[in-house]
């Protein structure tokens, strides 16, 4: 069984609480998505043109069949995989994860040290008079 997305037309006034709901997984309380699982499906289409395949745009004729193939995908594993991180408890954190807090904190911490050491210097040569 695969899981079905299928989004209404949406404005772009829609994408700040499109997204907010995709981050706190509370997508299935939006009225303009519809989800369901099936082994295939048949998407029909007033014209051809781009859909997105597990993420990826593709381009497609007016009729798309999508399907399970049972066991189609043959995966080799290792045997003891390696521990993943645990996964941030909320948007902030995937916030703050996706724009790289790290490289911003040192950033704002060495442009400190500048203005420590520029008012240093000032003040040395403030009393020097």
């Amino acid at each position: 069984m695969m899981d079905i997305t299928v989004l209404e037309p949406f404005t772009v006034l829609d994408v700040p609480s499109l997204s907010f709901q995709l981050f706190n997984r509370t997508l299935d309380q939006n009225s303009r998505i519809k989800t369901m699982k099936d082994k295939s499906i048949i998407i029909h289409r007033a014209q051809e043109g781009v859909f997105h395949f597990d993420g990826d745009p593709m381009m497609g004729g007016k009729d798309l069949k999508v399907e399970i193939i049972h066991q189609g995908l043959h995966v080799i594993a290792p045997i003891c995989p390696k521990q993943m991180p645990s996964p941030p408890l909320n948007i902030l954190q995937h916030f703050t994860d996706f724009i790289g807090r790290r490289p911003i904190t040192s950033a704002i911490a060495q442009k400190h040290k500048q203005l420590l050491m520029l008012n240093h210097h000032i003040l040395r040569r403030l009393s020097k008079k």
